[in-house]
């Protein structure tokens, strides 16, 4: 399974840095800082019933964290992991959340997962944060996770 061990955020870009935490700050303002944790090199989201990781928010740049065997594809930036396993990624997949948030839903591929090295045994699925996103939408979607 592919996974990526991040460094401390003061070694990525400054404008992904502000781009995650403008993101992880609009999430905290809407659920219990209980649920919410920054770590050294990312931004966590945990459910409200399982504490489990529901979501997470990640700053990827292959130049300065570690990427594992197999890993995908992908462009330095911000990107929206989001739980694919345990009981919060059946809450959070197999439930309405994908019916009332399509768009978001169009963008992930269950199937296709990394993880974080420090948990291996969590799988996410993911997408990056673009241009033109609505910060607000985005905040609404991992508030909805943290809800699952």
């Amino acid at each position: 399974m592919p996974t990526y061990q991040t460094d401390e955020l003061q070694r990525y870009e400054r404008r992904f840095v502000q781009v995650a935490e403008d993101l992880f700050d609009r999430v905290r303002r809407e659920i219990p800082a209980q649920q919410t944790e920054r770590h050294k090199g990312s931004f966590s989201i945990y459910a409200q019933t399982s504490k489990e990781t529901a979501a997470k928010i990640m700053v990827y740049d292959p130049m300065v964290g570690k990427s594992g065997r197999d890993w995908p594809a992908m462009r330095d930036g911000v990107y929206i992991w989001v739980r694919a396993n345990g009981l919060v990624g059946a809450a959070i997949w197999d439930d309405i959340l994908s019916t009332e948030m399509p768009w978001i839903f169009r963008r992930l591929r269950r199937e296709i997962t990394v993880q974080i090295a420090a948990n291996p045994q969590t799988d996410f699925a993911f997408f990056p944060v673009m241009a033109g996103d609505d910060f607000d939408d985005l905040a609404s979607f991992l508030v909805a996770c943290a809800r699952a």
